[in-house]
């Protein structure tokens, strides 16, 4: 049986990234995920970061930095250095503890009404969580250095954790 080749044709449809910047909007690419970066971002979408007095948000303002997050990226992982505590203002991050046998259970949720890596203040520098990204989106990151000088300075970021 003779069989005939049909002429379908294929049609290519322009990267994510292509479609952001055609409609006038800068994206940023982190593996295959590409992020929109024209909405207007501020510390003070993340609640903590908003209920700081002015003083204490002025001394943390120049040490935070904007950093997409995308869906499915570990922010860190069970045992590991951290070096940072992430704000979330538009993403939602999941905390899953890590058991002996790989398996894992979700402890705790934050978005932008908490912060992850609350352990780097908590006085370790590993722990035996992951937190891993749920909803894409942004969050403001401080180096661990920051935030032990904060601590150190006895600003309001920490009140709510040490009374």
């Amino acid at each position: 049986m003779a069989y005939k080749r049909s002429r379908l044709r294929t049609r290519t449809f322009p990267s994510p990234r292509a479609v952001l910047e055609r409609s006038g909007n800068r994206a940023i690419e982190i593996g295959k995920h590409y992020l929109n970066m024209s909405t207007s971002h501020t510390p003070r979408q993340n609640h903590l970061l908003a209920a700081l007095p002015a003083a204490d948000y002025e001394r943390l303002r120049p040490h935070l930095e904007l950093v997409p997050l995308p869906l499915g990226w570990a922010v860190y992982e069970a045992g590991a250095q951290q070096g940072y505590v992430y704000f979330p203002t538009t993403c939602i991050v999941s905390l899953l503890y890590v058991m002996e046998d790989g398996a894992s259970a979700e402890i705790a949720v934050t978005g932008n009404d908490g912060l992850v890596g609350i352990a780097l203040f908590m006085g370790g520098e590993t722990t035996p969580s992951r937190a891993v990204v749920q909803s894409a989106g942004y969050a403001y990151r401080l180096k661990v250095a920051a935030l032990k000088r904060e601590f150190e300075h006895g600003g309001a970021l920490f009140a709510p954790y040490v009374r």
